[in-house]
């Protein structure tokens, strides 16, 4: 929801269908000061880590762990890129090369050298990355082990000080921010060791990994976007961004929280809605035109609505089926073998 607010918002300043004022607040807030966006996906990188690497259990875990996230993230994924396409062939928007296209089709696009159909699947080649490094930290019994996890929290914010210092100097832009996030997704990671694992060697190394990131978030930004051109890329905007995502992420574990309904609905759609809402705002983008007071209204509760409702069938009808035969395939694939005895009975 801060990811679909964020664009909302983009989409709307400086269109003229705000009063002067409010317009330039929300320029000052959403462009200068805090971008929801990045602190949506920090939290999302956060509870990735916090969840994802406790997936690995049961018999031939890393196959489970596989099959799992492919029935996962690929179904609605590749529904919302077939989605994403039909948009931009409607609006008459230029339409990516078949290699492009089909580069997506993997969701590794952004490792192989081709753009993102949808600007936000960046993140979730991040995530596959992310698995991939959990999958082999399990191969090798380090998982689990809490001076290895604070590690690569500081190699990884390390590592992206770096590429984000030979940005400055050199003026081309590196990809600071994947070392980064990485770090990001090991720091809840370690939290969960922490807190819910009670690990003693975790709990001593959770404030020198927090205030490595917390140092290192604010050089990274500034180095890696002082020249950015894009108005709502900004050191400041992102810095407070990561920093309050971890703040907001800490604070959530040290209290016992009670979610409504609501928002346990909200979160069971919230994959199929980051997917959905970047299509459905270029699709009600040209609809609607350029943008005056008396369509703001109507146009920022098409995109609510739309993103939602659409959010909430491709979670009834493809997520949900799609899990429910991903766990029959795993259970097929993964079952144990039967014990001599018991196979010739």
């Amino acid at each position: 929801m801060l990811v679909l607010v964020q664009h909302g918002a983009q989409q709307v300043i400086g269109s003229g269908a705000l009063p002067a004022g409010l317009d330039a607040f929300l320029s000052l807030l959403l462009a200068d000061l805090l971008n929801l966006g990045r602190l949506g996906v920090a939290l999302f990188f956060l509870i990735s880590g916090f969840v994802i690497p406790f997936s690995l259990s049961g018999h031939r875990p890393i196959r489970r762990f596989a099959l799992g996230r492919f029935f996962r993230l690929y179904p609605a994924y590749w529904l919302s890129l077939g989605f994403a396409l039909t948009v931009l062939w409607m609006t008459g928007r230029p339409m990516p090369g078949s290699s492009t296209a089909l580069l997506n089709v993997t969701m590794l696009q952004s490792f192989l050298g081709a753009a993102d159909i949808v600007h936000v699947y960046w993140t979730l080649a991040l995530e596959l990355l992310f698995y991939a490094a959990c999958a082999l930290l399990f191969r090798l019994k380090l998982l689990a082990n809490a001076a290895v996890i604070g590690a690569l929290v500081v190699l990884g914010s390390l590592a992206a000080l770096g590429l984000a210092a030979a940005t400055h100097m050199s003026g081309h832009r590196l990809p600071a921010n994947i070392p980064f996030n990485l770090a990001l997704m090991f720091v809840g990671t370690l939290l969960r060791l922490a807190w819910l694992e009670q690990d003693m060697r975790a709990r001593r190394l959770v404030p020198v990994s927090l205030v490595v990131v917390l140092v290192a978030t604010p050089l990274i930004q500034s180095l890696a976007y002082w020249n950015s051109a894009h108005p709502y890329v900004t050191p400041l905007s992102f810095s407070a961004a990561y920093l309050l995502a971890i703040i907001l992420f800490i604070a959530t574990l040290r209290r016992d929280w009670q979610s409504s309904p609501s928002w346990l609905w909200l979160g069971a759609v919230s994959y199929a809605l980051y997917l959905v809402h970047g299509p459905w705002l270029q699709a009600l983008s040209t609809l609607f035109g350029p943008l005056t007071p008396a369509t703001l209204l109507p146009f920022l509760g098409s995109f609510l609505a739309l993103s939602l409702g659409s959010a909430a069938l491709v979670h009834h009808w493809v997520e949900q089926p799609c899990l429910r035969l991903g766990r029959r395939t795993i259970a097929r694939l993964t079952a144990a073998p039967l014990e001599p005895r018991l196979a010739s009975a």
